[in-house]
């Protein structure tokens, strides 16, 4: 699969795209921005939870989804970037070399420098078998679950709103 938006062009278009639509919808999209808020909401509730389960497997990976995977921001990536109260990143998150080969560019000893809500929603739902046996998983994944399901109403709302269908 390609990566979406990979050029800073492309990217900015498609985020510039979303403020014209916003401008010439203002308020209609109210259920899309709620949407995008109560997931931000979500994320900052469980982000300890999150930062203190990769604490305790992450840091001793030998298979770190970090350096293996390549991640973007999808399209309800940037609809809830974009309609939350963060702001959209300057471009596609990129790869970049380091002391043991190419790996995403947010990856800092300490971990990702990127806040928890504002990663692609993959970095976040991808628990690996390590994390899925610790007693904290139960509870994050119906979190991970909720914010799925709104994020897909998220998008239908948003498609619904600028398309001109009724509800």
């Amino acid at each position: 699969m390609s990566i979406p938006w990979r050029k800073r062009g492309d990217f900015q278009e498609a985020a510039g795209f979303l403020e014209r639509v916003d401008r010439a919808r203002g308020r209609e999209l109210d259920p899309v921005r709620d949407l995008a808020l109560e997931i931000q909401s979500c994320f900052d509730w469980m982000s300890d939870g999150m930062e203190s389960l990769c604490g305790l497997t992450c840091p001793g990976c030998r298979d770190n989804c970090c350096k293996r995977a390549t991640i973007w921001y999808d399209f309800r990536d940037m609809l809830y970037l974009y309609f939350s109260s963060d702001g959209m990143p300057e471009s596609q998150l990129e790869k970049s070399p380091g002391p043991s080969g190419v790996r995403c560019a947010n990856l800092k000893a300490s971990g990702c420098a990127l806040p928890r809500r504002r990663r692609p929603f993959v970095c976040t739902w991808y628990f690996c078998p390590a994390q899925k046996v610790l007693p904290a998983y139960t509870h994050l994944n119906e979190i991970i679950l909720r914010i799925k399901q709104m994020r897909v109403q998220m998008e239908n709302e948003f498609c619904r709103i600028t398309s001109g269908r009724p509800s």
